[in-house]
This record gives C-alpha cells, structure tokens and sequence, in this order.
C-alpha cells in the first residue's frame, strides 16, 4: 500500500504504471514471451487461454495448506479486530481512480467502520475523528457507525496514502506477517485500539489549487471537479486564522489580487473564509470547534463559479438558497444522484424498491454497484415510519 518507486509519480506523488515504463524505457509486450524486446512470431498464446493449465497432465493442482492461526492476540490495549479491505469505487492506492472526481464523490476521506455498540464502550461518535493503533503503527480515520459490523471488529479500507491524506495508512497499522506459502500479509487480522481524536478544530475547504498540508495533524484530498475538497483537523487553535487561510486557500496569481471574503465568530469558534479572483470563486475554507455539518456537494459546485453579492453571502453560509435543491452526499457516482434526492423520492413518491428509485431519479441504473446502498435507504426510511 505504500509506494516505493521515486521519480515515477504524477502531480500528487503517486506512482504510475505509465510513468514507471518510460523511467525504465520499457516498451508494451504481451507477456509470457521470451523476449522483451521485440514480439515473438508466433504471438505467444495467452494464459489459460485453452482452458488448461502448464502442468505435465495440463490439469490444475489444488495443493492442501495446513491452517494457521493469525499472529498476535486481543488484550486490553487492543481489544478489537481490524479487517481491511476494498471500498466499492476505489482500487489499490489511488493510482488512477483517485483522480477521478466522479469515483471520489461517493467517500471523499478515510474512514472506519465500527458497530453501534463498540461506539458506545469506546466514547465514538458518528462523524468524528477517530485515532486507531495497532502494534504496528498508528492512524486516524472518520468513524462510521455501522449497524452490520460485527462487535468486536472495524473496518477499514486500503486504499489512501501519504499523497491523498495524512496519517491513514492501512498498512502502518498491519504487521510485517505474511503467508509462508502465498506470501499474502495478514490483512485482515489485526488487534487495534479506538480512541476519539482530540483536535481543536475541525473544517473543510474547496479550492482550485492544492497547497502543502503537511503542516497539519489530518487531512485528506478528493479531486473534484475544477479543483479539490480537502478535509482538515489539527490539535492546535492557530494564533491567527487569515494566516491559516493563506496558506490552505489559493495565493494570487503573478500581477493579480484576490478579494478575500470573512466571517468570524471567535466565541463559538466559527470562521469562514472566501476567496475571488474577480467575481469567481477560488476556494472557500469554513472552520469550527466540531466536525462541520455542512454539505460539500453544494460547496463543491460553487468553485469557479462567478457569483453575485447575494451568492457570495450564501456561500459563506455554506448553504443554498431555498430554491435550490441540495443534494447531500453523493450515493450514485455514475449519475450524481445525493442521497437527499433518493430519500426524497422514497419519502414524497412512495418508492418502495430500488427499481421504482431508478425510475424516478435514476440512481442504481447504470453499474449498479449503489444499489445495495439505495435498499438499505428503503428500510432505513421505512424503519423510521414504523417507529
């Protein structure tokens, strides 16, 4: 999960397997072939493309593995289960399908996964930090309260790194223990302790422009569309918060000023920052002592946007006017379909399957891999008419 080729990056500092073959000046083959260097005549077959396997009999060898228990055991420091694993739009560490805004939109930062009732025990909060450690190492993710998590376990997903955020690193967390036959790492078994993160403020900002956040004890970057949602937390109230800003917000280009927006509420800890180069939005920043409950989605679609006296008010509020729609969080990638929009079309026209959700907002139409997420909305809501 970590990559370990320097000078074979893109813009954020990831690894590309395009990149890679140019720094080694490799040229494309279709592998097995007995040379790299030109294409065998005749093309070499593919694997298993007769359906049958390179052994003397050309029939598979299934070969019996004795069990072995995982290493390391549960204690009173590390009393729960980590397992790891994919989440459903994001593949490995973010190489490709972490430039891809539409595939960001449906979970913009790391996160854990943990039941209700592990929750209550631990002192976590849906929506809050969380700092998970291990034996190994030590992370923060956002903790999810998830209702089929088993008790005793969490989840956490692979996919983030030291370029997309900070301090999420599903492999700090994971042993140096691997499978002596397969050489698979034990990720799935990991005894880990969960404790609230202590920041002293939370917030997000939208930008045009990534900037250096490595000054800070969390962050996390989603691209999206003409620039990136960034996630921030740090343990210390900074002595000034323009100061702060500038360095998270976009700095003027060569020969040109920006015209900065600012609310500030120091007693309740609320500051909100926008910035315009002319009448369009660059970047917004908005702060408080607590995780903001402000949707991103809307924010999102105001950056680059130009906007009027009466708009530019609005986005400092961080919300709509009441004649738009927003739609919260993203639930269908493919189309941009918010969850706002799927509970509103169960609640106000009766949909009561994920098919009668297609017809009237199209989310789940297209991959499909929403759907599950669109059904447990139907019983979420349908639950809460039966109470």
């Amino acid at each position: 999960m970590t990559e370990f080729y320097s000078g074979a990056t893109d813009r954020f500092g990831c690894l590309t397997e395009g990149l890679l073959l140019r720094r080694l000046h490799l040229e494309p083959f279709q592998w097995p072939t007995t040379s790299a260097e030109a294409s065998p005549s005749p093309p070499p077959i593919r694997f298993f493309g007769d359906g049958r396997f390179f052994t003397p009999d050309r029939r598979a060898r299934l070969v019996p593995t004795p069990f072995r228990a995982p290493e390391g055991h549960l204690s009173g420091r590390y009393p729960l289960i980590l397992n790891t694993g994919r989440i459903r739009d994001q593949w490995h560490t973010m190489t490709r399908t972490g430039k891809s805004p539409r595939l960001m939109t449906h979970r913009t930062e790391p996160f854990i996964e943990v039941s209700p009732d592990d929750a209550r025990g631990l002192g976590l909060r849906d929506g809050e930090l969380a700092h998970v450690e291990s034996a190994s190492g030590a992370a923060i993710g956002r903790v999810r309260l998830v209702d089929s998590q088993r008790a005793g376990s969490a989840f956490m997903p692979i996919h983030w790194t030291d370029q997309m955020s900070r301090r999420a690193r599903v492999d700090a967390l994971v042993a140096a223990v691997t499978d002596p036959i397969s050489g698979q790492p034990q990720s799935k078994y990991t005894p880990i302790s969960i404790r609230p993160a202590v920041m002293a403020w939370h917030g997000f900002a939208v930008v045009t422009e990534r900037s250096s956040l490595a000054h800070l004890d969390y962050f996390a970057v989603a691209p999206v569309k003409g620039g990136f949602l960034l996630e921030l937390a740090h343990s210390v109230e900074p002595k000034d918060w323009e100061q702060l800003a500038r360095a998270i917000l976009p700095a003027p280009a060569t020969g040109s000023t920006l015209d900065v927006l600012a609310y500030h509420d120091t007693a309740a800890g609320h500051h909100r920052m926008a910035v315009f180069e002319g009448d369009q939005l660059v970047g917004a920043l908005f702060v408080g002592r607590e995780p903001s409950t402000l949707s991103r989605s809307w924010v999102v679609t105001q950056l680059g946007k130009v906007l009027s006296a009466a708009e530019r008010l609005r986005m400092l509020a961080g919300r709509p006017s009441a004649a738009v729609k927003d739609k919260g969080p993203i639930v269908c990638a493919c189309l941009e379909v918010g969850r706002a929009e799927i509970v509103d079309a169960i609640v106000a026209q009766g949909c009561a399957s994920v098919a009668d959700v297609g017809h009237a907002v199209k989310a789940g139409t297209q991959c499909g891999s929403c759907r599950a997420e669109i059904g447990r909305l139907i019983d979420d809501v349908r639950f809460q008419k039966a109470g």
